[in-house]
């Protein structure tokens, strides 16, 4: 008998200087891709609810104290919150970093990274940057690999029972 689906709320801030409509088709996309993929793969029914904020914050360097100045701002609810910087290949304190998350509540991932077809990696990252918010570290030849190059769907049984852990 398959577990039991757990749900998670999943609160996704898509971060930009001015509202850009454009951007939507492909944040929709990634969320309907993330969604399938928890359900799948490791039996979490992801709650995503999407909002936008006005922001001129870049989502690099030490940014952190006003990261978290927005996410008061922004989202009320305690629940797992990824910022999504849509313009953006590179965010976080490193310079060559897709994605990064701090603590237990807050990542950011960035929204503007394509595979050499053109097919965008935003689902992939928000995946493995959800996977540290829910406890899991970096373990290569899975989607917590640390160079994320290519989409990785790889869960082992391990890293399920954390993360389920972690939605519970």
């Amino acid at each position: 008998m398959a577990p039991r689906l757990i749900s998670l709320p999943l609160t996704l801030v898509v971060v930009m200087p001015v509202a850009n409509m454009n951007a939507l088709p492909h944040i929709q996309q990634a969320t309907l891709d993330i969604k399938l993929w928890w359900r799948e793969n490791v039996g979490i029914r992801i709650q995503p609810i999407v909002v936008g904020a006005e922001s001129f914050l870049a989502p690099t360097g030490l940014f952190l104290a006003d990261l978290q100045k927005l996410h008061y701002w922004t989202v009320r609810a305690r629940s797992p919150t990824v910022y999504i910087w849509p313009e953006h290949a590179r965010v976080g304190t490193n310079a060559d970093s897709l994605g990064e998350a701090f603590g237990t509540d807050i990542a950011i991932a960035a929204g503007n990274v394509l595979l050499p077809g053109g097919e965008s990696m935003l689902d992939e990252i928000v995946t493995h940057e959800l996977g540290h918010l829910l406890g899991l570290p970096h373990e290569e030849s899975t989607f917590m690999a640390a160079a994320l190059e290519l989409h990785n769907r790889v869960v082992t049984p391990e890293q399920r029972k954390i993360l389920r852990a972690g939605a519970a």
